[in-house]
């Protein structure tokens, strides 16, 4: 069977990657996901955008880095 972050089972690899890591992880940042998932910065930001859009993740500005 193939595993989650494979099938792409919210939309694309990268968002399911996304998803997971942050469960996994808690609160973090674009940077930390996009080199624990190893993705470019650019699409870790673009689906985090997606997903804050779609209302599943929540982000908030501390200091100067987005947080979810």
């Amino acid at each position: 069977m193939a595993s989650l972050v494979t099938v792409g089972l919210f939309g694309t690899q990268t968002r399911t990657a996304t998803l997971v890591a942050v469960h996994a992880l808690g609160e973090t940042h674009a940077a930390e996901l996009a080199r624990i998932i190893g993705r470019s910065l650019s699409r870790v930001q673009a689906s985090l955008d997606s997903l804050e859009r779609a209302g599943v993740l929540v982000g908030a500005l501390v200091g100067g880095a987005r947080r979810v």
